[in-house]
């Protein structure tokens, strides 16, 4: 800031807040960093792997609640929120990106960065070698397309609310001209 005052800075990407992992050590780092040094930042990194049940709880149940109670109003972004595709999951890959993807930006998120272009390498069934949205030959992957198609049509959407639905989750978002209406099981 000395250097440049107009800098925007954002924390870490601080990795998940579930409660039991490590004994907790991630979700304490994370809180005594909101409750110190949130004054350092201008945009609130979150980390969080895992399918969407596991994003979902994560966000609504530890990340809002910690950013309520110690008066957090930076922006926050999805910093890492990829799933592998190891096993033959291609399918959902592309599936829990569409899900994140949109519930990020139903949230209050202001970014999404999911890891990986390309697989890091060739072997199919072991999972750090397939968290790209292409694999190491640069061939898209089914979520590549659900990426470009995300991008397309919500660029420049904004959240309007959530509807109710014991069918499943419905958001809406609002485009010059359009409504869109996101919805899954």
């Amino acid at each position: 800031r000395e250097i440049n005052p107009d800098i925007k800075i954002a924390s870490g990407g601080m990795a998940t807040l579930h409660p039991t992992l490590w004994k907790g050590v991630a979700a304490k780092f994370h809180e005594a960093v909101l409750k110190n040094a949130s004054d350092t930042f201008d945009y609130h990194s979150y980390h969080e792997h895992g399918y969407f049940p596991h994003y979902q709880r994560m966000v609504d149940g530890h990340l809002l609640p910690l950013r309520k109670k110690h008066n957090i109003t930076q922006p926050w972004l999805a910093s890492e929120t990829a799933i592998h595709s190891a096993k033959d999951t291609d399918v959902e890959q592309a599936d829990c990106l569409f899900k994140k993807l949109l519930f990020t930006w139903a949230r209050g998120g202001c970014s999404y960065t999911w890891y990986g272009l390309c697989n890091n390498g060739f072997d199919l069934d072991y999972s750090e070698d397939n968290f790209g949205i292409f694999d190491k030959f640069m061939h898209p992957k089914y979520v590549f397309g659900v990426y470009a198609a995300l991008v397309r049509y919500y660029q420049t959407a904004s959240f309007r609310k959530q509807i109710e639905d014991k069918q499943g989750w419905f958001f809406s978002f609002a485009t010059p001209g359009n409504i869109l209406l996101a919805n899954w099981k």
